[in-house]
């Protein structure tokens, strides 16, 4: 991903990785067999491997070179805390829905989250 982020551009390619994620998630909710499960757990896997990079793209077009110790350092940190989170919160999830059901649901809100963040937080510069 990281080439691609370099040729296309940090939107672009949030565009593309986050509407497909969106699709991938609910196609899992779907999925019949360990051929299609594999096959979008690929896609979904490569759609979030992007993420750092793109991360790492917007410090350095955003901040002085003096300032991106800090901006990683906070990059990192968050990275952690929200996976921590996420997988809390996908456990508290698993208890009560099923995997399928919180699939499914997931799209929505991967849909919310490709708005906001292309839409709000990346002005037309990134």
């Amino acid at each position: 991903n990281g080439i691609t982020i370099d040729v296309v551009g940090v939107k672009p390619f949030l565009n593309v990785a986050l509407l497909a994620a969106a699709a991938a998630a609910a196609a899992l909710s779907f999925a019949d067999g360990q051929a299609k499960l594999s096959l979008i757990f690929g896609a979904l896997a490569f759609c979030n491997s992007g993420g750092w990079l793109c991360g790492c793209k917007i410090i350095e077009g955003r901040f002085k070179k003096e300032e991106w110790a800090s901006c990683f350092s906070n990059l990192a940190t968050c990275s952690r805390c929200g996976t921590m989170a996420a997988r809390i919160g996908l456990g508290s999830l698993l208890a009560v829905f099923g995997w399928q059901s919180i699939a499914l649901g997931s799209g929505p809100l991967l849909l919310c989250s490709w708005a906001f963040v292309t839409q709000v937080l990346l002005k037309p510069d990134a």
